[in-house]
């Protein structure tokens, strides 16, 4: 039962000694005072009652006093000066060491109650916020302690089995073109994903969670009714995944394939010659260069001019009961590439005694794979990263060629790379590879308020044309400048590389047209460099050289028209087919 006032008859609270109403002075229902924790950590006595009922009557006095005193004293100090960083707070101070500053002060005028009862609030506060403190000090030392996440910046943080492995990667001399071992660091990408040091958009490459409905073997069925399952089924599935990582308004499937070291095809000149399976790419490259990426967003029949686009690759393990032990495929940060100095141009062979180029007028001949390989000038700031043990259900995406020229993940070169620690009779590798090309499409204010509409509408009318169909397919670059060989505007070794620059920076062909005629000193009409003319044109060229094909290949053909081309002397005198006997005969005389 609560004890009352007895000057006014109010409820008292316990732990108080006076009466906060009127001031009347009552004895404490507890006897024994509130423990207190010395700073040090140490535990005050808490004396008997007796004791401590002594204690109290004795230096009551003294405490009102001292409190009267130091509350005075406090009231005249200077205010705190500011602290020189606003986010910085002052150190509390201790009950006891308020106690023992308001014991210095001196005001005659404050009331005696007053005075304790602060004090008491003070050290209630006090008292109250150190066990919070303990409280939250206790949850984190029962609680797990997880590593601190490394940055692609930073060396990675030791851990039991952190799966971070030195392997050799081959690089490319720029002068010979030749493979270059280099012994580099490849980290574990896993606890940087996790931690979101490393994404897609940002590094150029991320691995994501799906399951896919292909079992091991229907990966390998090259039957029609298998080609038809994965064409139909898988390349779905990869769409969507494609489609809900990269924000693309539409996605388009370009190829497949199939690795395995101790099932490729043996027939095939390297690992970029196709086939049904092949083997494992050991090379640091892209799989595109700029010029020919472009070629395949140009199959992207109905896609408007300035559309961004983006090539993708989706990397699965496809072994429906092991992991990936080794032969595994690792990804350089694309923030660590430098555009310029790193690049090798390198055109792979697809078959034996293959022509990259024609000598003619510089056209791509579609013998080889036209791609990026990094020289060894800053192989010491490349970032090497992979994903160990990957499983079925996951993919690792990577991108290829964005037309973005301000995006930081345009080229992510990779390679497969052999760890000789990993026990050598694990099971091989078997993955598939998806390359992919995404579709951004800008919306125009003009639309209004139809502007879905409107850009459904273009999504929909974009189909992707066979590489095989050139009808359908938009004039590139490259052909444009082939015609300008023709037309003696340049010669065919510069069409090549005018293309692959114009793609890397971004430029439009008309421009690019433009600026070679200015500096060719050639006059440029416009109608002269219509798609239709450009078809025609190489079309003449074509046929032509079918022509003095066929004629070179038959002897009978040939010599007819040797005969028929010699050039007949004439008689300076009366162009009749001169000779010794014309000239005794008609003219009396002999040259």
């Amino acid at each position: 039962m609560p004890k009352l006032c007895s000057g006014c008859d109010i409820g008292l609270d316990t732990n108080h000694k006076f009466c906060s109403n009127c001031g009347t002075r009552v004895p404490r229902s507890d006897p024994s005072p509130p423990n207190l924790t010395h700073t040090s950590n140490e535990t005050f006595r808490t004396p008997p009652p007796s004791e401590s009922k002594e204690i109290d009557d004795e230096n009551d006095a003294d405490l009102q006093m001292a409190l009267k005193r130091s509350l005075c004293e406090s009231s005249a100090l200077p205010a705190t000066p500011t602290p020189p960083y606003a986010d910085v707070a002052p150190p509390k101070r201790s009950t006891f060491e308020t106690l023992l500053a308001l014991s210095m002060s001196d005001d005659k005028e404050l009331d005696e109650e007053d005075d304790y009862l602060l004090a008491l609030e003070l050290q209630r506060e006090e008292e109250q916020e150190r066990e919070a403190k303990l409280s939250i000090s206790e949850a984190k030392m029962s609680a797990p302690s997880a590593p601190t996440a490394p940055t692609p910046n930073s060396e990675p943080v030791p851990t039991h089995n952190s799966f971070d492995v030195r392997a050799t990667f081959n690089y490319t001399e720029p002068e010979t073109l030749e493979p270059t071992p280099k012994k580099v660091l490849v980290k574990n990408a896993r606890p940087l994903l996790a931690s979101g040091a490393i994404d897609l958009q940002t590094n150029g490459f991320a691995l994501v969670p799906q399951a896919t409905s292909l079992s091991t073997a229907d990966f390998y069925n090259n039957s029609p009714d298998g080609n038809k399952l994965r064409e139909q089924v898988y390349y779905a599935e990869m769409e969507s995944l494609i489609l809900a990582h990269t924000g693309a308004d539409k996605v388009f499937i370009l190829a497949d394939q199939i690795r395995n070291n101790k099932k490729k095809d043996t027939t095939k000149v390297n690992a970029f010659s196709g086939g049904s399976v092949s083997g494992y790419a050991s090379v640091v490259h892209s799989d595109y260069c700029a010029k020919r990426s472009t070629q395949s967003f140009l199959r992207a029949n109905g896609a408007p001019a300035n559309t961004r686009y983006m090539l993708i690759n989706a990397w699965r393990n496809i072994d429906d009961d092991n992991v990936i032990h080794n032969d595994t495929l690792a990804c350089c940060d694309t923030t660590s590439v430098d555009d310029e100095q790193d690049f090798v141009r390198f055109d792979a062979p697809l078959k034996e005694n293959a022509h990259c180029m024609s000598y003619k007028n510089g056209l791509s001949l579609g013998q080889c794979a036209e791609q990026y390989r990094m020289n060894t000038k800053h192989v010491d700031k490349h970032r090497w990263y992979y994903f160990p043990e990957m499983e079925k259900n996951e993919v690792l995406l990577f991108t290829q060629f964005d037309s973005d020229p301000t995006r930081t993940s345009r080229f992510t070169f990779h390679s497969a790379f052999h760890d000789s620690t990993v026990n050598q009779n694990m099971p091989a590798r078997q993955s598939i590879e998806i390359r992919a090309m995404c579709v951004f499409l800008d919306e125009d204010d003009e639309w209004g308020m139809s502007h879905n509409v409107i850009k459904n509408s273009i999504l929909e009318s974009i189909i992707l044309v066979n590489s095989n169909d050139a009808k359908n397919i938009a004039v590139s670059l490259q052909m444009k400048l082939a015609v300008g060989v023709g037309r003696k505007i340049l010669q065919p070794k510069e069409v090549d590389a005018i293309a692959d620059a114009a793609a890397l920076e971004g430029l439009e062909d008309i421009d690019v047209i433009i600026n070679l005629c200015a500096e060719r000193k050639y006059e440029f009409v416009l109608e002269e460099w219509a798609d239709d003319v450009i078809r025609e044109e190489l079309e003449r060229a074509k046929r032509t050289k079918k022509k003095k094909v066929d004629l070179s290949n038959n002897p009978v053909k040939k010599k007819t028209e040797t005969r028929k081309k010699r050039k007949v002397k004439r008689c300076h005198h009366c162009g009749e087919p001169d000779s010794l006997e014309h000239h005794r005969r008609v003219h009396g005389h002999v040259h």
